[in-house]
């Protein structure tokens, strides 16, 4: 049984008499299609990033696409419509649909892609633990916090941020120190996050940003997996998503220096001056000149060389363009 489905049905198997927890069945008279699903936990653990990454690249494509077909097959309609009063709540998953701009809710289809993502990874399909964010799968700061507080291994985990640096409304930068040990081996990372903000951002707000986006370059250092592991998507209180401004932010803070907006930006370089062969100088705007692969169109033949070769004289080798 899932992480995910056996929260969701705990109550079933109390009211039932069953057993729960760990090694407990499935509960008697569940749906056998939701039955199926269920008992589908060593599927998940085995395509997971931690088990995918101990295999060779191949295998673990198969592996991982393997556990994609069956979950899909498992998530049957039926199945998920079970699982949609969790939808657009912190108790479950959020989304950014229905919004001004797209009236319905995310289909059916929508959701058992993002969910398959999801399970994959290692999450819960509860308590925010992703998002449905652009039709893809999101994962947010209590995902990140869960996968490291689950994951073999790793203990001792220390997140130090610094103060942050910049505009809080045009975004900032926060350095971060981390350390922790895998296995007993102490490991570390160093990071300066780019941060985007807003007329009302807060230092726990921007702080919090920071602490998701930390925490997923620490996931993806420990288990090798770029899934998810950066970007910054809010849901407005009207379902919209704001527009990602950090990395904006962070080429301003950089081209100015130490976090200095007021200077201008270095003035672009003009470029150089064409030779005079008596054409006339391109306009800014005007087309790109045609590229011929023989070379330039203005070079000219060597002399004496004609386009037309001449017929080789009786007793004499021919041109190596004759032959």
């Amino acid at each position: 049984m899932t992480q995910a489905a056996r929260g969701i049905f705990a109550h079933q198997s109390e009211s039932s008499g069953q057993p729960s927890g760990r090694g407990a069945g499935v509960p008697a008279g569940t749906n056998p299609e939701l039955a199926k699903l269920l008992s589908m936990d060593h599927v998940i653990r085995g395509a997971s990033p931690e088990s995918l990454c101990q295999l060779p690249a191949l295998q673990a494509a198969v592996t991982r696409a393997d556990a994609i077909e069956h979950l899909r097959a498992a998530l049957t309609d039926e199945v998920m419509h079970r699982f949609y009063p969790l939808m657009n709540t912190s108790l479950g998953f959020r989304t950014d649909r229905p919004n001004s701009k797209y009236k319905e809710p995310y289909s059916v289809e929508e959701v058992r892609t993002c969910m398959v993502e999801a399970l994959l990874i290692g999450l819960r399909l509860t308590d925010n633990q992703w998002n449905i964010i652009s039709q893809r799968c999101y994962v947010t700061r209590e995902g990140f916090s869960y996968l490291l507080r689950e994951h073999p291994g790793l203990t001792d985990l220390k997140i130090v941020p610094g103060v942050p640096s910049g505009d809080k409304t045009r975004g900032v930068t926060i350095a971060y120190h981390c350390t922790w040990r895998l296995n007993g081996v102490e490991q570390s990372l160093d990071a300066v996050i780019p941060v985007s903000g807003g007329d009302y951002a807060t230092l726990d707000l921007l702080l919090g940003k920071g602490d998701r986006k930390i925490k997923a370059r620490i996931w993806a250092k420990v288990t090798g997996s770029e899934v998810s592991a950066d970007g910054e998507v809010e849901i407005e209180e009207a379902g919209t998503a704001k527009p990602d401004h950090a990395s904006a932010a962070l080429a301003s803070l950089k081209q100015n220096g130490n976090g200095d907006t007021g200077k201008p930006a270095a003035k672009a370089k003009e470029p150089a001056e064409a030779p005079s062969n008596g054409e006339a100088k391109p306009e800014a705007d005007a087309p790109p000149r045609e590229t011929r692969v023989s070379g330039d169109a203005n070079a000219q033949p060597p002399a004496g060389w004609s386009s037309k070769p001449e017929k080789a004289k009786p007793g004499t080798e021919p041109a190596p363009w004759e032959t």
